[in-house]
């Protein structure tokens, strides 16, 4: 099935990479030559969401599909949530078939030719990951390290299905309190993934007592200057002049919390202090504080202190 040499070409020539903005296809392969979206029109696409640079995730639902001859510029894994389905598959001068079940896993490895028949019911998770992108955010002190795997028609993987379905719920929310968390559980994915599939393993960060002390003060007044935004981890890491997975590893070692969770503390200290205050309405509170809208903040107030912001407001008077 495999052309002598097609692979590498039709990669250079490449396309694009099969992340994209919102809105758009979604997760794109090639086919002839040129990107395409990876499924039928015929099959229904009920999420596409951005989770971080060359991290894409999309639901699909679908029966007795056949997908042609294609070929995977990323790393593809999908997860089956609900149906029962066969699949018949092609790929690589290689064939098989499999039955797929709420929790089945499957992974196509970048570079992979292959063509699929399914017959039966599925809904599933898909998300594309692109090894350039994913080694700018994983590079440890040792340089980019590419994460290469080979095709897995058929596993299981409670820890895979796990953080899947963590990030569809993110994606599903619309990110509430930014993409800070999601991005963290996709590089937990990848990093399993590296770990687990292809072997390679990232060295840990050699500055033991978390970030010099000027990287941290740079951190913190970002953080605070942009609080009221939706701040990403990648951005914040940016800041810190380091790589999304070292950033996140040292921060916690520096503050005892995960960027994540310093995040959210601070947006929940800024809304006492704006409570306080009792000028402003819950809703405005909310967004000058970093939250989606009234009811995420509620809820999010609500557990950190025990009490809605009306009852925090009022108990102060």
């Amino acid at each position: 099935m495999n052309r002598p040499g097609s692979t590498q070409t039709e990669l250079q020539k490449g396309a694009a990479p099969s992340f994209a903005p919102q809105g758009s296809q979604g997760i794109l392969i090639l086919r002839d030559g040129r990107p395409a979206p990876m499924i039928p029109s015929t099959a229904s696409v009920g999420l596409i969401a951005v989770i971080a640079p060359g991290i894409l995730l999309e639901r699909h639902t679908f029966s007795d599909l056949e997908v042609s001859r294609h070929l995977h510029p990323t790393h593809c894994l999908h997860l089956q949530t609900a149906g029962v389905s066969r699949v018949h598959w092609f790929a690589d001068g290689k064939s098989g078939t499999e039955t797929m079940s709420a929790s089945s896993l499957m992974l196509h490895g970048q570079g992979t030719w292959d063509s699929m028949a399914f017959t039966g019911e599925s809904s599933r998770i898909v998300v594309s990951l692109d090894p350039a992108s994913i080694a700018n955010m994983l590079q440890d002190e040792s340089g980019r390290l590419l994460f290469q795997t080979p095709s897995r028609w058929h596993f299981l993987d409670r820890q895979v299905e796990r953080l899947m379905r963590n990030l569809e719920a993110e994606a599903e929310n619309g990110f509430q309190t930014g993409r800070t968390y999601a991005q963290l559980i996709g590089l937990s994915l990848c990093e399993y993934l590296m770990r687990r599939y292809s072997g390679a393993h990232l060295s840990p960060p050699t500055c033991k007592g978390g970030l010099p002390k000027r990287r941290l003060d740079r951190v913190l007044e970002y953080i605070a200057a942009n609080l009221s935004q939706s701040l990403s981890l990648t951005e914040i890491a940016e800041i810190a002049g380091m790589s999304p997975y070292h950033f996140a590893r040292l921060f916690k070692t520096s503050t005892g919390l995960s960027p994540h969770q310093f995040v959210l503390a601070q947006r929940i200290e800024r809304a006492k202090h704006l409570l306080r205050g009792g000028k402003s309405s819950v809703i405005d509170v909310a967004l000058q504080s970093g939250f989606d809208g009234q009811s995420h903040f509620s809820k999010m107030f609500r557990k950190a202190t025990g009490l809605s912001p009306i009852r925090f407001r009022n108990h102060l008077q």
